[in-house]
């Protein structure tokens, strides 16, 4: 007797549980959207080439945060801001910020001497409160990035693969791989259709630079 119970309710458990289990909602699975969203996300990542490209060099060090954010954006208006004071900087740069991270707040490192840095992120620095650049030029062979996986993995977030090669510009030939990000975007109105939520270099092949 004691074992028809037992039985009895392990079979009532297992039915338990397959009703219950089937209620509930399955796990979406990413789905690849790269057809339809390459182009948008190249043409905004294509501004940060030259920040990823550092990103990759020997034993460099990349760290997504506050001061990442607003290296990126610097370098790419780096022409229009370099030794302007932080605060004209910020002002020519707010709308970048926003359309890439959905934020204006910014921040620098400040001034420690032309010591080429590991991290990428303090190329540009605060000096007496100005924007000081302790970099050089790529010249004619620079980063140039390329899309090479779009998915969407939830309600209105991306995740795009991007690999880094060094690109000569003069005789227009890709010469070497770099490394790959991982960048997570959030679908939004804006002139991309994208802001950047999280980033990650997942490979890196450690070039001189």
């Amino acid at each position: 007797m004691k074992r028809n119970r037992r039985k009895q309710f392990g079979i009532l458990l297992l039915a338990v549980v397959l009703l219950f289990g089937s209620a509930l909602p399955a796990a979406a699975a990413s789905q690849d959207v790269t057809q339809k969203y390459r182009s948008p996300v190249a043409r905004m990542c294509r501004h940060l080439d030259s920040y990823l490209g550092y990103g990759c060099g020997r034993n460099a060090v990349f760290k997504y945060d506050i001061y990442a954010k607003t290296t990126m954006v610097y370098f790419m208006n780096l022409t229009y801001i370099y030794r302007k004071t932080i605060k004209q900087a910020n002002r020519m740069c707010a709308s970048d910020m926003k359309t890439y991270f959905g934020t204006t707040k910014t921040a620098l490192k400040k001034f420690a001497g032309y010591t080429f840095p590991r991290n990428p992120s303090y190329l540009l620095r605060n000096r007496n409160g100005k924007v000081e650049y302790i970099g050089g030029n790529w010249g004619d062979e620079a980063p140039k990035g390329r899309v090479t996986k779009v998915l969407k993995t939830g309600s209105n977030k991306y995740e795009a693969l991007y690999d880094i090669y060094y690109y000569d510009y003069y005789e227009h030939r890709t010469l070497s791989y770099m490394g790959t990000y991982k960048i997570y975007l959030k679908k939004v109105r804006n002139k991309y259709g994208f802001t950047i939520t999280n980033m990650k270099r997942t490979k890196t092949n450690n070039v001189w630079i």
